[in-house]
């Protein structure tokens, strides 16, 4: 039966959701790292299956326990994160970086908004004011908007719809739904990804060769992005937000572009500026202002049965 949030089990879900943030703060630069030996869609078919491949031992039995219910919810799941993916990285592509982060974190605004359509529940007003700024915050962050827009912008945006998207229908696909395993949809999901880019490839005129390049650095950011970045952090995307609303989750997960600045200045040097320093004070505050309001509405959430197993 729906019920609301212990205290305690609201921090934990609220810290995983903050290490998911973190990993995928540093995950831009693993990315490019990456991208250097490999091409878009096999680094990306590479990267899911191997994560899929280590995830399957854990989640396998209960996949195989109920098959039928979690492979059309996961791949449900999975045709979203594929576009995600892919419209991501070709966005990235042909615009900014800075421009990029702006609008990805697009999904911050749009995520009530899709909720409240999807819920037909009218969004919270004092929302909106604060992913209002939240944007105004990562636009001073990322420094965007300067060089103006670009052709892989409209690419990125659509990322940032279908971001909102994927927390939301996850939210409204599992809802009382705990015979589901989290470990078992993400597995499910991240095979489809994997088997969807592989697809892709295979049928462009002149697809990718599939190559898996053996240098240390190509390595290194595959592990981490396949390992950290999609297997943990789906994982916790998936199984957290059963126990929380997708608005909760849009936040925290907003600190993501706070994260990647805060690792620009730690490993590579980067300086911050004053514009940089305040657009990252008013990300924090409107993210803790934004859980606080959330807090105060305590909408009922599913707390997900310890006992679920991967």
């Amino acid at each position: 039966m729906p019920q609301h949030l212990r205290p305690s089990r609201r921090l934990a879900t609220d810290l995983c959701l903050l290490a998911v943030a973190i990993a995928w703060g540093g995950s831009y630069g693993a990315t490019k790292v990456a991208l250097r030996s490999d091409g878009v869609l096999t680094f990306l078919a590479l990267r899911f299956a191997l994560t899929s491949l280590g995830l399957a031992p854990f989640a396998g039995r209960a996949l195989i326990a109920r098959p039928g219910i979690h492979l059309r919810i996961g791949a449900q799941m999975g045709a979203i994160l594929f576009l995600i993916f892919t419209l991501e990285t070709y966005g990235v592509k042909y615009t900014s970086a800075s421009n990029a982060a702006l609008l990805i974190s697009l999904c911050v605004l749009f995520t009530p908004l899709v909720d409240g359509l999807l819920t037909r529940q009218r969004p919270d007003p004092a929302i909106f004011g604060l992913a209002i700024l939240y944007m105004a915050g990562a636009a001073l962050l990322t420094g965007a908007g300067a060089e103006g827009l670009r052709s892989g912008d409209l690419l990125i945006l659509a990322a940032a719809v279908c971001r909102a998207l994927m927390v939301t229908a996850t939210k409204r696909w599992t809802l009382g739904r705990q015979d589901l395993s989290s470990g078992a949809l993400t597995l499910v999901q991240l095979a489809t990804v994997a088997a969807l880019t592989a697809t892709v490839n295979l049928s462009l005129p002149t697809p990718e060769p599939w190559t898996i390049p053996l240098d240390g650095p190509f390595l290194t950011s595959l592990v981490f992005l396949a390992g950290i970045c999609t297997g943990f952090a789906f994982f916790v995307q998936t199984h957290m937000v059963r126990a929380t609303s997708p608005t909760r989750v849009a936040f925290l997960m907003g600190l993501e572009p706070l994260f990647g600045a805060a690792f620009g200045i730690l490993l590579l040097g980067d300086r911050p500026s004053l514009g940089g320093i305040a657009g990252g004070m008013s990300i924090l505050a409107a993210v803790l202002l934004g859980l606080r309001q959330e807090g105060r509405r305590a909408q009922p959430a599913l707390v997900v049965a310890a006992s679920e197993g991967a």
